[in-house]
């Protein structure tokens, strides 16, 4: 199963809930890739629920969405049950 091909839905409400707090801190696209260290590209990928920048790494997608996730302070159960609810649809469609 590649990336892009399912958990479309739940991929896109948690980049736009990343891509809010992200905005909320005033950081740019590239000040968050520097701080968990992506290109600015796989922010953009993350932010947008459009995962094929990753390829098939499901576990690396996972490590800097939670990388990502606590850098901005959204570190809690809730955000973690949405980023394991979103890659459980990418590998179980």
């Amino acid at each position: 199963m590649k990336l892009a091909e399912s958990g479309f839905f739940s991929g896109f409400q948690l980049g736009v809930l990343l891509e809010n707090a992200r905005q909320i801190k005033g950081w740019t696209a590239t000040d968050a890739a520097v701080r968990i260290g992506v290109g600015e590209k796989h922010i953009k990928s993350i932010e947008t629920g459009d995962y094929r920048e990753f390829g098939n790494e499901v576990e690396i997608l996972k490590i800097k969405l939670r990388i990502y996730a606590k850098k901005l302070d959204m570190n809690n159960d809730t955000i973690y049950s949405l980023i394991d609810a979103t890659l459980a649809e990418l590998e179980n469609p």
